[in-house]
């Protein structure tokens, strides 16, 4: 995209790094460790077929120097308002992920989340970014960072407002600058808005009145197809809830923050509608290196029903990931070389501790153990850092804190 700058990545981000944290086996108590510096890589072991389910080799201990796996393709999966442990000891409601998925993978029990808002967690793992007093709120304007003050050292961006200037990079950037694809799944973007024909789909967003035959600025219509969906700079923003016929939720899609995606068309072209998502799991050419999918407010586990006596909570989460994770796992890049991130943008309303109370994580892939719990603590910035070091590209912001964790010998396999 325009003005990606990404630089060469140094060699201790492409190669993998050991977890610097807490030993993260289910099996034992948790001891601190560092990890070694300096240490040669190991070669990763070639993965058994499937997802690693039944793995019965112990995981390495903390400070373990292990080489990144091959994983090439990888799909996140971000649920709102939920947390793994009330979804496992709620699973008469969510059979399918507390059981059958938890046990395909390996469940990242410390997990937290850096802010209490979807938005401002969202930016951090998409852009390193942190959390400010707009993003906090879900960016109740859609408005300019201001002022924009980046620090040039580490690219965080000081001040108020959500919309982040072009110096702002953000992982989807550095795909592009490496050569490498991605692409945004955001379920019920189409919804509520006009199609390019004239014809009102619903309640609109973003736009004058729902008769109003243009989609809102910034989207990209084909017929009846919308892109990258966002309010008009300076305006409020109309779907930070769910409206009748109309489940979108802006801030649950970061890539409509960054002018580095705007501008450019990047997000025109990549922020789609999820029903895109079965013919990019058609061949491994098709399928982009990061696959970030948005569940509806209908379906994200929100316990906020999106319209009057609809479903809310984990149950209709639960259907999603049951319809879309197996087809998923079917691919050829998947069984491959892939990996399934489950990861909730947001704690459940109930956290009385918010943001710092552990949310969970799962990993799902050839290169992790099946039915793993780790006790090792980890966050958003973690993640972002450790698809930077999948791909070969710097961790961004936060992420590329030397405090900042990410996944090691811990979480991979290292047997075969």
């Amino acid at each position: 995209t325009e003005g990606s700058s990404s630089s060469e990545p140094s060699k201790s981000s492409t190669e993998g790094t050991a977890s610097e944290g807490a030993s993260s086996s289910s099996e034992g108590g948790a001891s601190q460790g560092k990890s070694s510096k300096g240490s040669s890589p190991q070669s990763s072991s070639k993965p058994s077929k499937g997802s690693g389910e039944g793995e019965s080799a112990a995981p390495a201990a903390p400070g373990t120097p292990i080489k990144l796996p091959p994983i090439k393709h990888v799909w996140l999966i971000a649920l709102s308002g939920v947390s793994f442990s009330s979804a496992i000891a709620k699973s008469q409601t969510d059979p399918y992920l507390s059981k059958q998925l938890v046990s395909k993978g390996t469940l990242l029990d410390n997990y937290t989340l850096s802010a209490p808002s979807e938005l401002a967690n969202g930016i951090a793992l998409l852009s390193g970014q942190g959390v400010n007093l707009d993003s906090e709120q879900n960016c109740p304007t859609y408005a300019e960072v201001s002022p924009p003050t980046i620090n040039g050292k580490n690219g965080l961006a000081e001040g108020v407002g959500c919309v982040y200037p072009h110096e702002v990079q953000t992982l989807a950037d550095e795909l592009t600058a490496a050569g490498l694809t991605w692409k945004a799944y955001v379920q019920g973007m189409e919804a509520g808005v006009t199609s390019a024909t004239g014809g009102a789909t619903g309640a609109s967003s973003g736009t004058s009145s729902a008769t109003n035959a243009n989609p809102p600025v910034g989207t990209t219509p084909t017929a009846s197809i919308v892109t990258c969906r966002h309010p008009e700079l300076g305006t409020a923003d109309p779907n930070r809830a769910p409206l009748p016929g109309d489940p979108y939720i802006t801030a649950r899609n970061p890539f409509v923050y960054f002018h580095s995606l705007l501008d450019g068309g990047a997000c025109a072209s990549n922020d789609v509608e999820f029903s895109q998502l079965q013919g990019a799991l058609a061949t491994p050419a098709n399928t982009p290196s990061l696959s970030w999918i948005v569940p509806s407010a209908c379906e994200d586990g929100s316990s906020t029903p999106c319209a009057p006596g609809a479903p809310a909570g984990l149950a209709p989460a639960d259907a999603f990931l049951k319809e879309t994770v197996p087809q998923i796992l079917a691919a050829s890049a998947y069984r491959k070389e892939g990996l399934i991130v489950i990861v909730p943008d947001s704690p459940p309303p109930s956290s009385a501790s918010g943001a710092a109370k552990p949310v969970g994580a799962l990993l799902i892939s050839p290169f992790v153990r099946g039915g793993a719990h780790m006790s090792e603590t980890f966050n958003d910035f973690s993640l972002s850092k450790s698809l930077a070091r999948l791909f070969g590209v710097l961790p961004l912001g936060h992420a590329g804190d030397p405090s900042t964790v990410s996944f090691g010998a811990t979480v991979y396999r290292t047997t075969k």
